[in-house]
């Protein structure tokens, strides 16, 4: 039996791999947020998502296994008529943080204010009672000539051997951090347990999608010489054999539905309902349009619009989706609230729920019902929608 940890890595090429992989990670931020980092790292929420889980239900913080900080404008914290609530402490678990070049003249930080550094990550142990960071204020103002911004907004590796060598003799320090921003977007944030929990539903759906064996198969017998798709030794070893790769795919997922069924991540009554499958298909279906998922579109690159089209790009047709969107003061990226779903029905979706979507979409179809009475057959990318 393949062993159970990263199975997937054993049949599937490297690009759907990382695809997989991904939904571990939070978004790539800029400024203080960090880049595509684990999402169960320190998370960074606006005072006002503070505010409000403050005011509903305080104890949701704890949910941050690894803390967070509050991210505070220079308007809100010298303007404000509303004080700030004394949990909020500068420093300690929150920061003003300049992004425009008026507020910094308008509102410049105190005299006796530090810029933040990160002394040590979020996810590595630290002596008790140490701070993980100090500071007061962050710059990421990009208006200003020159631009103000400072190291922890800034690129990674931007502290000097004589500034790393002061705050491991001041804080005790083996290493110091890179300064690659000091945590996640909060409502990004999952734990590591979750991350793991999702990744094996992903791949669940992923092999479960008809025709994917023979894709695949087909795919790592074409790549044998090449091996330009990275398919694991095993794989490519099993291409060789008679229904090796068959054997080695049947295999996998037999690993894949044991460990989702011990952790119930295979209640089908809940996946139809969140519409992240197909009842009378049996597999995996778009969350917006509900239409089966074609094998190759995990692989294929979107197409691009003449004269727009980017050399970089490697968007592929099949995006992650959410059933209910990310959102401050939720934890949304989770299991049975996930699908994958076709690229152009995420770009509709936005940040919108599924449900909240579709009724737009159906205030703009009733709005425009007389432009519509048409016999013509509309083809959108894989789909077909006839009039």
């Amino acid at each position: 039996m393949v062993k159970t940890a990263n199975s997937w890595n054993k049949v599937f090429p490297k690009t759907l791999s990382k695809k997989i992989e991904k939904t571990a990670e939070a978004r790539s931020g800029k400024g203080i947020y960090k880049r595509r980092n684990n999402r169960n790292y320190r998370v960074i929420m606006h005072l006002s998502t503070y505010r409000y889980i403050d005011s509903k239900n305080s104890e949701f913080l704890s949910n941050f296994e690894n803390g967070f900080a509050i991210r505070i404008s220079p308007e809100e914290f010298f303007t404000s008529d509303v004080p700030l609530p004394d949990s909020v402490v500068l420093g300690k678990n929150a920061f003003v943080y300049y992004k425009t070049i008026s507020s910094f003249k308008k509102f410049p930080p105190n005299a006796d204010w530090n810029e933040i550094t990160e002394l040590y990550t979020s996810n590595k142990p630290k002596p008790e009672n140490e701070p993980e960071w100090i500071g007061e204020y962050a710059l990421f103002i990009n208006n200003a000539k020159p631009s103000k911004i400072s190291r922890i907004c800034g690129k990674a590796g931007s502290l000097t051997s004589v500034e790393k060598q002061i705050l491991k003799d001041n804080y005790s320090l083996e290493n110091v951090p890179s300064q690659a921003g000091l945590g996640n977007f909060d409502y990004d944030y999952a734990t590591k347990d979750e991350t793991t929990a999702i990744k094996y539903q992903l791949s669940y759906f992923m092999l479960k999608v008809n025709g994917m064996k023979e894709y695949l198969n087909d795919l790592c017998q074409s790549d044998l010489v090449n091996k330009t798709f990275g398919f694991s030794p095993n794989a490519y070893k099993s291409c060789t054999q008679p229904n090796g790769f068959s054997t080695l795919y049947d295999t996998i997922l037999e690993d894949i539905t044991k460990y989702c069924e011990n952790h119930d991540l295979l209640d089908f009554e809940k996946l139809i309902k969140i519409r992240a499958w197909g009842e009378a298909e049996n597999q995996p279906v778009c969350p917006l349009c509900l239409q089966t998922l074609n094998a190759q579109d995990f692989l294929e690159v979107a197409e691009q619009v003449n004269g727009r089209e980017e050399e970089d790009n490697t968007r592929s047709k099949i995006a992650l989706m959410h059933i209910h969107a990310l959102r401050p003061g939720e934890l949304n990226h989770r299991v049975y609230n996930l699908g994958w779903g076709h690229r152009h029905c995420n770009t509709i979706q936005e940040d919108y729920d599924i449900e909240e979507i579709l009724n737009v979409l159906r205030l703009i179809v009733d709005h425009n019902s007389n432009e519509l009475l048409s016999d013509e057959t509309l083809p959108v990318d894989d789909l077909t929608v006839t009039k």
